[in-house]
């Protein structure tokens, strides 16, 4: 299984330390993206950023990411297996919403206990998951007139 973590651009140290300590990654196929402060994860190949983001995306058989409505959208649009993971660190918790929303609704799983990481990836593996479609935005001339008069 090819696994791929996301954090975003903001800290995730409770995600990334289950990442680092949970033997599961070193068995599997797995690339970390750590964010800032994230450091080095001895158990799958890591790095802070990509400009190239997208290549992992594809790459990967299940993604780990954060609850950004952004990177949830674009893995739903790519048809990839979802473990959701809300940072709860964070002041606002919005996150949890999203995350809920998307596991309530049979698009992804998702978790707030990162202990329970490894065997919710191994059941997103086997998961037969809601196909996502992207409904385009149709009132974008309405915007654009509005806002320029």
């Amino acid at each position: 299984m090819k696994i791929f973590v996301t954090v975003g651009t903001t800290r995730f140290d409770s995600l990334i330390d289950a990442c680092r300590n949970d033997i599961f990654f070193r068995s599997h196929d797995c690339v970390v993206q750590t964010g800032p402060g994230g450091g080095k994860v001895e158990t799958a190949d890591s790095f802070e950023y990509t400009n190239d983001i997208e290549r992992f995306y594809v790459w990967a058989d299940v993604i780990v990411t954060h609850a950004g409505a952004g990177s949830i959208y674009r893995l739903l649009e790519l048809k990839k297996k979802l473990v959701i993971v809300p940072n709860l660190d964070r002041l606002d918790k919005h996150q949890l919403d999203i995350a809920t929303f998307m596991s309530e609704h049979g698009y992804a799983l998702s978790i707030s206990d990162v202990n329970e990481l490894s065997s919710v990836v191994s059941l997103a593996y086997e998961k037969e998951f809601r196909e996502f479609v992207k409904e385009d935005f149709f009132a974008a001339a309405e915007v654009l007139d509005f806002v320029s008069s």
